[in-house]
């Protein structure tokens, strides 16, 4: 999928920034811009038995108590999913792990969860399927985007219908009383990768489409 000509056809606006690639959180320090929006982490998971798989959508300073998870999925219990799990389903390579992959899972495969107190953002960053790039969409245009995509999502949250829940058609309550998404330190595996950090002009390049 051209992610480029899906947010065009679909009149969805963003701002691109180019940088070099980043793998680790190292390169995001080195190399990732200081971008306006919710900088965002994304978790591809599966269960244990590999019938179903997650993509977990959370702030990028959330750390997530994966004991917790499978409570909250209504799962059994969910390990990383593998790049070749990865591949195959949002046609990605680990380290460009994206909401905007659901672009690719025409088969439905991957059940999306969305943390709640994110979605209040303006806007938010998000790799373009790979990690030489960020963009920058704002919450209406991201509204407009999961509704193109035709993709269930399920918001979590432990408060009760909110505006911005009643106001998203495509919003899919989840728990009434979940538990928290908390630490575990080894989610950075699969970060988006979209840090807010110190950088020199002359690391990336800055492209609007709107």
């Amino acid at each position: 999928m051209d992610i480029y000509q899906f947010l065009t056809d679909h009149h969805i606006e963003y701002e691109r920034f180019d940088h070099p690639p980043v793998y680790t959180v190292e390169d995001v320090h080195r190399f990732a811009p200081n971008l306006p929006g919710a900088r965002i982490k994304n978790l591809f998971l599966r269960e244990k038995k590999g019938s179903r798989h997650f993509l977990i959508v959370v702030p990028d300073d959330k750390r997530i108590d994966m004991k917790a998870l499978p409570k909250i999925l209504e799962s059994g219990r969910v390990s990383f999913g593998s790049p070749d799990r990865l591949k195959k389903h949002l046609g990605i390579e680990p380290g460009s792990v994206s909401l905007l992959a659901i672009v690719n899972d025409s088969d439905h495969a991957v059940e999306v969860v969305i943390d709640e107190p994110l979605w209040t953002s303006e806007a938010f960053q998000f790799h373009p399927l790979i990690n030489t790039s960020t963009l920058v969409i704002p919450r209406d245009s991201m509204v407009r985007f999961l509704r193109a995509a035709g993709h269930e999502v399920k918001m979590h949250s432990k408060k009760n219908r909110s505006k911005i829940d009643e106001q998203s058609p495509f919003f899919i309550p989840f728990y009434k009383d979940p538990i928290s998404l908390v630490d575990c330190p080894r989610m950075a595996i699969f970060s988006n990768l979209c840090v807010r950090l110190r950088f020199q002009s002359s690391k990336y390049s800055m492209y609007s489409c709107g």
